[in-house]
């Protein structure tokens, strides 16, 4: 069996978490997409995750999809939680990258851009 590590990264409030869980369906691996807003996703486990609707820790949920075992990462947005999100990259096969829906992206979504850049990542967009 392949195995793909795919990472989802981005900048604070792009969209990370929920673009995890609309894959999940997607998918088949659940019967409903979770909500940051509701607390009901499967990645953000941590009390405080729930509470304040954001990751602070990289998770993954691995499943497999049509011969293939896809570990699927979702990792923190803010840059009090870099060291999670460094990780996540780290070991991601194909890391995609969230574009921002802001004006100017973020000084942290620079360095990460960056980041992904120097370690030679594979990554992709999301359109």
């Amino acid at each position: 069996m392949h195995l793909l590590n795919l990472g989802i990264l981005a900048h604070v409030d792009a969209g990370k978490t929920s673009l995890t869980e609309r894959l999940l369906r997607t998918a088949g691996v659940t019967d409903e997409t979770g909500s940051v807003e509701a607390g009901t996703t499967r990645t953000d486990t941590l009390a405080l995750e729930r509470q304040r609707g954001i990751t602070i820790k990289s998770a993954v949920v691995s499943f497999p999809l049509d011969g293939v075992t896809v570990n699927l990462i979702d990792t923190p947005g803010h840059p009090d939680f870099a060291r999670a999100w460094t990780s996540g990259w780290r070991w991601s096969l194909a890391p995609c990258r969230t574009p921002s829906s802001r004006p100017s992206r973020t000084p942290s979504a620079r360095r990460w851009a960056r980041d992904c850049t120097a370690g030679r990542s594979p990554t992709a967009r999301s359109p």
